[in-house]
């Protein structure tokens, strides 16, 4: 492309959780199900997980995700692998990218390194480690080869650490666990079962 044009180059995105240094999603769980681990990934404990969706409100990212087909919904998103982790492997991404894109090591070790490939690669790459400030700092990090607003990635993020905003907002919300579960609860089955009737009704079969 052109100089002053916008670039026409295929780029592709791995979209998943950015695994925040003071994740805003842990700071909103009412149960603890979230928790930032001493290795830096950011799990759910869906033993405890009552789908409240706060998670999903706070997370500058928008990654968690609410199981809407499940009768008993949990939130999911990325784990950074952590059963691979505790166990000395590699994050399965890292482990099976075969053009060596994705790198899994020591956050101080990556900045280096992507400091570096932007250094080294000759206007190649923006001048810009994603990650390194956004939301106060995450363990995933990016470096681009075109504009950050022409891939997946949030642009809008601020620089500063996530969870005293989102308290802020979150503490206007009320606290009903108990309703909350039962209510999702009782919409899903009123709506599974409205839609058995429907179907039911355009085929001419009988309840």
């Amino acid at each position: 492309h052109r100089r002053g044009e916008r670039p026409t180059v295929a780029t592709f995105t791995k979209s998943g959780c950015m695994h925040c240094l003071e994740p805003a999603c842990e700071s909103v769980c009412i149960v603890g199900a979230i928790q930032r681990q001493d290795n830096g990934a950011v799990t759910i404990d869906h033993d405890k997980c009552i789908g409240c969706r706060y998670c999903q409100l706070a997370c500058p990212f928008g990654v968690p995700k609410y199981e809407y087909d499940r009768v008993i919904p949990r939130m999911r998103k990325c784990t950074l692998c952590y059963d691979r982790i505790v166990e000395g492997l590699e994050p399965a991404c890292a482990a099976t990218c075969p053009s060596g894109a994705i790198l899994f090591g020591e956050r101080d070790q990556l900045l280096r390194i992507a400091r570096q490939r932007i250094a080294d690669g000759g206007g190649r790459y923006i001048d810009h480690v994603y990650g390194e400030h956004e939301a106060g700092g995450t363990a995933v990090l990016y470096i681009s080869p075109v504009p950050l607003d022409l891939t997946a990635l949030n642009t809008d993020v601020t620089t500063e650490s996530v969870p005293g905003f989102t308290w802020k907002a979150m503490r206007q919300l009320p606290v009903l666990v108990g309703s909350v579960a039962a209510l999702s609860l009782g919409l899903m089955a009123y709506s599974r079962r409205r839609a058995q009737l429907e179907a039911l009704a355009k085929g001419g079969g009988e309840q």
